[in-house]
């Protein structure tokens, strides 16, 4: 069995290089205006020997990490969508025994951390495989700036 192979490509287009050295050399700008100047006694990244657009281009490739969390990269969907990679319990179409409980299933991030998102995800598929039915709808009132409102599945 090989590997699997993941790469998120990034940096490998040049579209996103002016915007990668723009946004490095704006931030050199600002540091050194006299409000932060003071507080940097020089400058160690990317270093004073990455002054042109090329120089910074090629550090920044070099050195970049990303902190995002991937989301969307297994669409999840019914048989007959052509763009679906899974079904509706995360089983990956076309490979036996395998199934994606992450974040890879969601549309889009979430507007804050994705940690409760995915253990859900995670926790609603694990039911489905171990063959648990699904939990009853909750009726609970969730108390919104003084005002009643009504969580989805009915109730006050």
């Amino acid at each position: 069995m090989h590997r699997p192979i993941r790469s998120q490509r990034r940096g490998s287009t040049s579209i996103s290089s002016p915007s990668r050295t723009t946004g490095a050399s704006r931030t050199r700008r600002i540091v050194r205006q006299p409000a932060l100047a003071r507080f940097a006694e020089c400058e160690s990244t990317p270093g004073p020997e990455n002054v042109d657009d090329a120089a910074l281009d090629a550090f920044i490739r070099k050195t970049a990490i990303t902190v995002h969390h991937p989301a969307g990269t297994c669409r999840m969907g019914a048989a007959n969508d052509p763009l679906a990679v899974t079904d509706d319990e995360g089983r990956v179409r076309g490979v036996e025994g395998l199934r994606v409980v992450d974040a890879s299933l969601m549309p889009d991030l979430t507007s804050g951390n994705i940690n409760a998102p995915v253990i859900m995800i995670a926790e609603k598929i694990a039911d489905r495989i171990r063959g648990r039915p699904p939990l009853a709808p909750d009726d609970a009132v969730v108390r919104c700036a003084s005002v009643d409102r009504v969580q989805p599945g009915g109730g006050r």
